[in-house]
């Protein structure tokens, strides 16, 4: 089902502000920016502050501009809520509890999207301890804050490096397969044609350079065979075959048998 089109107001106003916000240099703690349609969504990524549990890692939020936006503020959430171990973001929904978000007699139109993102950057260094959406990180936030700053810490960490990895895992495209098999060994069969003076070479991998050093290192019988190099072995053994010289056995018996007559007639003449 298509996104319902916002009003123009909220179109308007929402425009403006993500036009800027992508055409200008992000300031930190926001990183990037990126307007989504149907003209009333955007996602921006920001930097956890260096204070925090977070500093150093980076998360995406989605924000959506209601239909009475910028006089009620926009929803707002984390991409990706794993990541936050917060005792005010919701771990299933990324969902924020945050003071202007919830209470109306604080948000102003004045505020717009850019100090929205960096209250939700600053919430990450302070948390609010009179309620939250994780019960958990509330109580251990409570309890320890030192142990819920290590936990805190470490989830995003974990988190971070496993979607790190999957993203930056290199794909290997068609050329870079094709280059690996070419330059693959080859097998042991063929190794042992080389022994007998005959070497198999596929088309692809053959080149003016090693045809060049093929005809230095191979005994002048060596026959250099194209792709198939152990059928086209094979088809050069048949064709093969061996000489007959029995026939020059029994002409080289008769002439010695001829040449002894003659001797005896001689003798005997004599």
């Amino acid at each position: 089902m298509a996104a319902r089109e916002p009003p123009k107001v909220t179109q308007s106003r929402f425009r403006r502000e993500c036009e800027r916000l992508c055409k200008e240099p992000p300031r930190l703690p926001i990183l990037a920016v990126q307007a989504c349609p149907p003209g009333n969504r955007l996602r921006a990524d920001i930097v956890g502050p260096d204070d925090s549990p977070f500093a150093g890692h980076r998360f995406g939020l989605l924000v959506e501009a209601g239909n009475e936006y910028p006089f009620k503020p926009p929803a707002i959430r984390f991409a990706s809520p794993r990541r936050v171990y917060h005792p005010n973001v919701c771990s299933q929904s990324g969902g924020i509890c945050l003071d202007i978000l919830n209470d109306a007699n604080l948000w102003s139109p004045a505020l717009g999207l850019e100090k929205l993102l960096i209250s939700v950057a600053s919430l990450l260094s302070e948390p609010r301890t009179e309620h939250g959406l994780n019960s958990e990180a509330l109580e251990l936030l409570r309890r320890d804050a030192g142990a819920y700053a290590a936990r805190a810490s470490a989830v995003a960490a974990r988190e971070s490096s496993t979607s790190s990895s999957a993203a930056s895992a290199p794909r290997r495209g068609t050329a870079e397969i094709e280059t690996t098999v070419a330059a693959a060994p080859k097998p042991a069969a063929d190794t042992a044609v080389r022994g007998q003076g005959v070497l198999g070479r596929d088309d692809a991998s053959r080149q003016d350079g090693h045809a060049a050093a093929i005809e230095q290192i191979t005994p002048p019988t060596t026959t250099v065979v194209g792709e198939g190099g152990t059928a086209a072995v094979t088809a050069r053994r048949d064709r093969v075959e061996p000489v007959d010289r029995s026939g020059v056995c029994w002409v080289a018996f008769a002439i010695a048998i001829i040449a002894i007559g003659v001797a005896q007639r001689i003798s005997s003449g004599e």
